[in-house]
């Protein structure tokens, strides 16, 4: 054979790609992503049935049309056994095994094209299974680190809260203020556990966003009260520049708190003892 090729195909974008190659020093190598089209849509769509073999392209009925054939030939491929790959019915890869010249491909030799692609099929899922595995761990072990990171925020507020509640006898306003503070960050750490326990979305990187109207202002008050601990810790002053009038976005209020929390954090942690914080929100007639 002039060439020996291994390819993947998208049949919703009806696309070809080609990987590996082996040729035979005459022909050039082909590899690249190609339309369907280019060697007639209607070959790949009977790949489903099983092997497709021709032994003259130019002169085959399936690839001699003149929107076919110049395509084969400008390839130097003029005949060809291609082997599918089939998972669910649907073609997904392709062995393909080309000649620059008309051939006649015998019964022997294409069933044990067919057996070559069977086992090149079995190493190629073998290594897609453990790749989708490497890539199930990683997303893992980057979650925990992310939560892990996520669940000291309202711990910092949780601690201050209970120390406040400690100094001198209580009083309702500060009980009731107290109390709402561990109230809400409790919430917050809820939602975060919950996303822990749902390791199974989070393994194939399926977290779902929530989608609802929420209003900046809460969003970055809820941040700031969590790291609010840090920024006295380290003696910063921080000052707040926001809207007057509601700011609504659509978003997932718990994710928004937390990029606005880390930033905060971030801001807190690097910034030299003693320094100023700002937050500036405000709105544009455009937004």
């Amino acid at each position: 054979a002039s060439r020996v090729l291994y390819g993947d195909y998208d049949a919703d974008k009806q696309l070809v790609t080609f990987h590996s190659n082996y040729t035979d020093g005459i022909v050039a190598e082909l590899n690249g992503t190609f339309p369907a089209a280019l060697f007639g849509v209607s070959n790949f769509s009977t790949l489903s049935l099983g092997t497709w073999v021709s032994s003259d392209l130019q002169r085959d009925p399936r690839t001699s049309g003149p929107d076919v054939w110049p395509n084969y030939a400008a390839l130097q491929i003029r005949s060809a056994v291609v082997v599918p790959l089939n998972r669910n019915g649907a073609l997904t890869s392709c062995l393909f095994i080309n000649d620059n010249l008309p051939r006649v491909w015998s019964a022997d030799i294409v069933r044990l094209i067919e057996d070559v692609a069977e086992r090149a099929w079995s190493a190629v899922e073998r290594v897609r299974a453990e790749d989708a595995l490497r890539l199930a761990d990683r997303r893992k072990d980057e979650f925990l680190a992310m939560l892990a990171h996520e669940l000291r925020n309202p711990l910092a507020p949780i601690s201050a809260a209970a120390q406040l509640l400690n100094l001198g006898p209580p009083d309702n306003a500060r009980v009731e203020r107290t109390s709402a503070i561990i109230a809400r960050q409790v919430a917050h750490m809820t939602g975060l556990i919950d996303d822990l326990l749902d390791v199974s979305r989070v393994t194939r990187g399926l977290v779902v966003l929530a989608r609802e109207e929420v209003d900046l202002r809460r969003v970055i008050g809820d941040a700031v009260e969590q790291v609010r601990p840090l920024i006295e810790a380290r003696r910063h002053q921080l000052a707040l520049h926001l809207s007057t009038e509601p700011a609504i976005v659509e978003g997932d209020p718990k994710r928004l708190v937390q990029v606005i929390a880390n930033l905060l954090n971030n801001a807190a942690k690097y910034t030299h003892e003693g320094g100023r914080l700002s937050i500036w929100m405000g709105i544009t007639p455009e937004q």
